[in-house]
This record gives C-alpha cells, sequence and structure tokens, in this order.
C-alpha cells in the first residue's frame, strides 16, 4: 500500500465522518421502523435514506423535523428548519407578518385572485447589530444624520412570501399556511440550509412523521411568485419523474451507507 493510498484512505473517512457511522445510521433506521406507525411503508433505502438524513444533520425524525414519503423521497419541516437557523444566528430571529392586500402590489407579483398572501419579514440579531453599529460608527466621524439615513437605509430584513391558493386543500388553518410558507421562504433565504432534499413549510403529517401521499404539492406550470416562494414547497407531480427521484436517491443513500 503506498502513502498517497493511505492518503486517500484517510481522507475518506474524514469525509464521511460527517454522515456518521454506518451503525448509528442502521441504529436509526431500526429506531424508525419500531417507533413509527407507518414506518412499515418505507422501504429499506428510505428508512436507511431517512436515518442517514437525521444523523447528519442533527434532526429528529420523530417530532416532525424530518420525515419521508414512501416513493416520492425525504422531506425536511419547518420545525428543522427553524433549528438550523438558531444553530446558525449569533443571537436570535424573529418575524413581522404582512398580508399582502393592496391589489396593485397582487397584481404585480401575479398573486391569484382568492389566495391568502403573506410576506414574513425576519430580523435577526447579527445584522441589526452590525446595522447599529454602522450607524455609530458614522454618526462618531460627525457626518450627518441624513447622510447616514441615505448610506445605511431602514432596519435590515429578510423578506419571504407565501401563498395559499383558494381551495388548496391544508390541514392547518388557511392563514397559518400562508406564514408558514412565508417563514420558510425567508428562512431560506436568510441562512445556509445544507439540504440536498426538498423543505417542505406545509404541516407535518399526522401518523408518525411518515405518510403515504403530499396534499400539498403545487403547479409547477403556473406563473411564478416571487423568490420562487411556492416553487420551493412543490413536489414533481408526474409519477415517471417521482418513481425516477426515488429511485435515484435510494441509489444514493445506500452508497453512503456502504
Amino acid at each position: 500500500m503506498t502513502d498517497q493510498t493511505i492518503v486517500a484512505q484517510k481522507n475518506n473517512g474524514k469525509a464521511l465522518q460527517a454522515y456518521g457511522a454506518k451503525d448509528e445510521v442502521r441504529e436509526m433506521a431500526g429506531r424508525i421502523l419500531a417507533m413509527l406507525p407507518n414506518a412499515k411503508k418505507l422501504s429499506d433505502n428510505e428508512r436507511l435514506g431517512l436515518a442517514q438524513l437525521a444523523v447528519a444533520h442533527g434532526l429528529n425524525p420523530f417530532n416532525g423535523e424530518v420525515w419521508a414519503l414512501p416513493g416520492i423521497g425525504l422531506m425536511i419541516g419547518i420545525k428543522g428548519l427553524r433549528k438550523k437557523a438558531h444553530e446558525q444566528v449569533a443571537g436570535n430571529f424573529w418575524i413581522d407578518y404582512r398580508e399582502i392586500v393592496d391589489a396593485e402590489e397582487r397584481k404585480r407579483w401575479r398573486i391569484p385572485d382568492g389566495a391568502l398572501c403573506f410576506e414574513a419579514r425576519l430580523y435577526d440579531s447579527e445584522n441589526i447589530r452590525t446595522y447599529t453599529d454602522t450607524i455609530k460608527q458614522l454618526t462618531d466621524a460627525k457626518i450627518p444624520w441624513e447622510s447616514v439615513e441615505k448610506m445605511v437605509g431602514t432596519r435590515p430584513y429578510t423578506s419571504g412570501i407565501g401563498v395559499l391558493k383558494q381551495g388548496e386543500s391544508t390541514k392547518m388553518e388557511p392563514v397559518q399556511c400562508a406564514r408558514k410558507r412565508a417563514e420558510s421562504n425567508a428562512l431560506k433565504q436568510r441562512f445556509d440550509v445544507p439540504f440536498g432534499v426538498q423543505v417542505d413549510d406545509s404541516d407535518a403529517p399526522d401518523d408518525g412523521v411518515v405518510m403515504a401521499e403530499y396534499h400539498e404539492s403545487e403547479h409547477p406550470d403556473e406563473p411564478p411568485f416571487p423568490d420562487n416562494a411556492t416553487a420551493d414547497a412543490a413536489i414533481i407531480s408526474e409519477e415517471a419523474k417521482a418513481a425516477q427521484l426515488a429511485k435515484n436517491r435510494a441509489a444514493m443513500n445506500q452508497t453512503a451507507i456502504d
């Protein structure tokens, strides 16, 4: 065995450490099968994929942070998204909601008639701290406030848009669903979300965080919304594409375990 081979093996081992040990992933897959009511609907590879995602990112598959859809793939819940955001911010973040009711604004953003639409304005400690520090430095330098105000603008925030179309199915209250979609859109823009899977900004399933079908799908052929808010929540509906996606993910999950 050459020195280059030894180094390559060591580097490969370090790269895989982030995904957890094989025994740890398999143990999690076993617990998922034993503890989630409908986990038997998942294939072995789907359970391993769910376990891999949970272990690698420190997400809980038993409380709605992450789950799997049989035959479709893995999903990150809004709880998991919030958890990763809290891990990344130095301080805290909070959200102000604004319902978009102005007719001109709705027309400009191509919001369908009868749809609920909210903007989530996400403020966080880091951006606010930078903002106030900048103001202090400029005012300490004797720069007039009028000039400072033009330079720094208003209090910084990240904007997210959430839409619930009229007649769209949801187990939540309509306003709650639209707000949650807006929150998810803002979180994904502000924070680095290192997931190679779909982020679901709707309500988590009731049957043990595993369900047979997804009821919050959007239609990709409809006009887009700002920042692709609805596209982020979409699941490809064509059976052929869904089947191929599940097959590809299953193969990748098995490769990561083996």
